[in-house]
């Protein structure tokens, strides 16, 4: 009588929808003793639970039949119990990785079709060395949607992952220039070629470039020289700034821009750098499907990747590929935003990434419990990580770690001094809600 007839029915309706996946999840998760801890028989990873009884410390795993958080973990950080229901605030807060996990928030949210993938077992089983038509073109459609980056006459590359298609860039640059300068009978030709970035960067390049034999990191190079490449972080990892080349023949320059998409900086100037490196991790939240791709306005050079590939990796996963491929066309069959003319997926990461990194600077404004400051641009191009600087002299990681009870990267990682630090901004929600809390306790 109080709610009327018509309020009461929705709420019977909300309740029996609540009622029933409730008891799914309970008869899903009660196993008996006599039966095996896994199904054997296969899992449907699309079926899940309308409501998931993890949330929002953790996420139901069809497959393992219980709550996970991050890389292997049963809950997210600072929340424990069967279903991730309990609260530990004055945990260690770890935010040093590079998993975009907070994108794939858009999927649960309500707000799109969760794509799901299901591949048979007999399609396409040999190693697969051509590029599908239907990637190239969602690929080129989601650069065009975006105006991210011009497609027109480059040759897209694949390879697993942005880290993996930077490798066989490099080897594929590097062999070029020492095989020329040797059959035009020059006597000054160098063992490698030096590979040149400007400080600070991803710790990364050092470990791909020391897998390439016929290339040296070498952070003073001469950015004049023939036999110089350079890598450009756009925007830069860890500090979110768009950077300019230091060497001026366009053809020696990579750019590497996992980043440069909307939810990271106004990435609202087409590119068209002679070579540009892109990822599913970093786009798509699809960091653990290893997937990336190259744009090359060299065709002789691109021709040249495949042998590396093949030498190295055999060939890309067919899965991978098809799982990016998937997400990719969902994100671009969406309809953008008649106001920012973003689509509903980058509008969504954007949000929340800006956000928090809105709230760390208010957070951290006027620090009273230590003297640190956020350096990111935050209006314009934050990034994917908060770049902090500490009083002179303060190990500033080891500091933050033992007043605040967050754990992040020390500077000396990327090429700086230990002043500085990185904490990751794109972790999930309730864990990137906790950093903040921890930040706000010690400043205020």
């Amino acid at each position: 009588h109080v709610l009327g007839k018509s309020q009461y029915l929705m709420e019977w309706r909300s309740f029996q929808t609540l009622a029933c996946a409730t008891i799914l999840v309970i008869c899903e998760v009660g196993i008996s003793e006599k039966q095996s801890i896994f199904n054997h028989d296969g899992v449907n990873l699309c079926n899940r639970p309308f409501i998931d009884p993890c949330s929002p410390g953790g996420k139901w795993d069809p497959l393992l039949e219980k709550c996970q958080g991050v890389h292997g973990k049963s809950c997210y950080q600072c929340f424990s119990g069967q279903f991730c229901q309990e609260t530990n605030e004055d945990c260690l807060v770890q935010s040093q990785e590079g998993d975009p996990e907070v994108l794939s928030e858009y999927w649960t949210s309500g707000l799109s079709q969760n794509p799901c993938l299901q591949i048979p077992a007999d399609y396409r089983p040999a190693y697969q060395f051509e590029v599908m038509p239907p990637v190239e073109y969602a690929i080129k459609q989601l650069h065009e949607t975006v105006g991210n980056a011009d497609t027109e006459g480059y040759t897209i590359v694949y390879g697993m992952g942005g880290t993996n298609v930077l490798f066989m860039t490099i080897t594929a640059m590097s062999r070029n220039m020492l095989d020329k300068c040797v059959k035009a009978g020059r006597s000054d030709c160098p063992s490698a070629v030096e590979v040149f970035v400007q400080t600070p960067y991803y710790y990364g390049y050092s470990a791909i470039v020391d897998l390439v034999g016929t290339a040296k990191l070498n952070l003073l190079a001469n950015t004049s020289s023939e036999f110089t490449i350079e890598i450009v972080t756009h925007p830069n990892n860890p500090t979110g700034e768009l950077r300019k080349p230091l060497v001026q023949d366009g053809s020696h320059v990579i750019y590497d821009m996992v980043y440069y998409w909307p939810m990271y900086t106004n990435a609202s100037v087409k590119m068209s750098e002679d070579i540009m490196i892109f990822s599913s991790s970093k786009e798509c939240g699809l960091g653990g499907t290893r997937f990336g791709w190259g744009l090359f306005k060299d065709a002789s050079l691109a021709s040249k990747t495949p042998a590396v590939v093949e030498s190295t990796i055999m060939s890309v996963p067919e899965d991978s590929i098809l799982r990016a491929y998937n997400s990719i066309s969902q994100i671009i069959n969406e309809t953008p935003s008649s106001v920012t003319g973003m689509l509903p997926y980058h509008q969504f990461g954007r949000e929340k990434i800006f956000s928090a990194f809105s709230r760390l600077s208010d957070a951290m404004k006027d620090c009273k419990g230590m003297d640190i400051q956020l350096m990111n641009d935050i209006t314009h191009s934050p990034g994917a990580y908060a770049w902090l600087k500490c009083a002179s002299g303060v190990h500033c990681a080891d500091e933050v770690k033992r007043l605040a009870g967050i754990e992040g990267s020390p500077g000396m990682t990327y090429g700086a001094i230990n002043e500085y630090m990185r904490l990751s901004m794109f972790m999930p929600s309730v864990e990137m809600d906790i950093m903040i809390k921890k930040f706000t306790s010690l400043c205020q």
